[in-house]
């Protein structure tokens, strides 16, 4: 969709793969993306945050999209499990 914007701020340099850190930035950034509201320019924010007391990074995304019903939250990592309809969104 046209008119969409995505800020970052500044985020800390971890280790990791990079293959699949950049992947998981693709597919999280490309379902908001997606998974947009109709007629709605989608708003990504990125941003982290960090646990002094255990020395972790947690990095968010948010976007304005649809969304899911919190009762489904423990599907949205199964493996080719949809959340929406195939008929409301293609992929």
């Amino acid at each position: 969709m046209w008119g969409a914007t995505v800020e970052v701020a500044d985020l800390p340099e971890v280790e990791g793969n990079s293959v699949l850190l950049h992947q998981l930035f693709q597919n999280l950034v490309g379902n908001a993306l997606t998974y947009g509201k109709p007629d709605v320019p989608p708003q990504i924010e990125v941003w982290s945050e960090v646990d002094s007391r255990q020395g972790l990074w947690r990095i968010s995304i948010a976007d304005n999209g649809i969304g899911f019903e919190q009762s489904r939250a423990e599907r949205i990592f199964e493996p080719f499990a949809r959340l929406v309809h195939s008929q409301e969104f293609a992929g």
